[in-house]
């Protein structure tokens, strides 16, 4: 009876289990690009961005909220960028975000190619590369606009909170206006690739674990920017 108690939760508990799976690979692949030196992260960094915008239209079910399948590789990104950014300084995190939106419309380039081509009339393949592959420069487009908007904003909101509030007040409106930016960010993103086709209720289901999920990585980000730093100090990081 355990047994089967024990299967019966496994099963309705294996989103959740691959998720944390996931993320845990998402991570350490971060870790040993770290070890490899910064163009290593930075390629990662880049990879992470094409496939959260690939991936995007997978959808599932976690904790009972409609999540989205590129969060983790948002996470993914976001955690090269603050680790690279704190081995090898701020510019190496603007370069990487430069560098992140050229892949993006690079491989929107080649989407366009694939689907453009006239397809033989026995391949069976082209309808779903189409379906898929289509819905490419919507995403990139409003990727980039959603990212864009998003750094204004938490800039503006975090030059207001250093205004205005001052010691541990300060500290937290910092991290209000790291949130506001990511809500600007999932509310542009997902509106933009979903909201022609989608319930507004799933559509908050989404941002809102997009955003939940960013804090995460925020949290988790920082063991291992302490563990890359002594690295660095090690000499294993160059």
């Amino acid at each position: 009876m355990f047994l089967l108690m024990s299967y019966g939760i496994l099963a309705a508990m294996m989103n959740e289990i691959l998720f944390s799976t996931h993320i845990f690979f998402v991570l350490s692949v971060v870790c040993g690009a770290a070890l490899l030196g910064q163009n290593a992260v930075q390629a990662l960094v880049c990879v992470y961005t094409v496939l959260a915008n690939l991936f995007i239209v997978k959808r599932m079910v976690l904790w009972g909220v409609v999540a989205s399948g590129s969060d983790m590789y948002i996470i993914g990104s976001m955690c090269g960028l603050l680790i690279g950014s704190s081995l090898w300084g701020n510019e190496f995190a603007r370069t990487t975000a430069r560098l992140s939106v050229v892949a993006s419309l690079f491989f929107w380039a080649l989407c366009w190619f694939q689907v453009a081509y006239v397809p033989l009339p026995a391949d069976s393949m082209h309808e779903a590369f189409a379906l898929l592959l289509a819905r490419m420069p919507y995403i990139t487009m409003f990727s980039i606009v959603a990212h864009y908007c998003a750094q204004i904003c938490t800039i503006t909101a975090a030059g207001t909170v250093r205004r205005y509030m001052h010691g541990w007040m300060q500290a937290l409106g910092l991290i209000g206006a790291m949130v506001f930016g990511q809500v600007v960010d999932g509310i542009i993103f997902f509106s933009g690739a979903f909201g022609y086709a989608t319930p507004i209720t799933v559509l908050a289901q989404m941002i809102g674990m997009s955003v939940l999920l960013k804090m995460f990585c925020i949290i988790v980000s920082s063991p291992l920017i302490m563990g890359a730093l002594w690295c660095k100090e090690q000499g294993y990081v160059q």
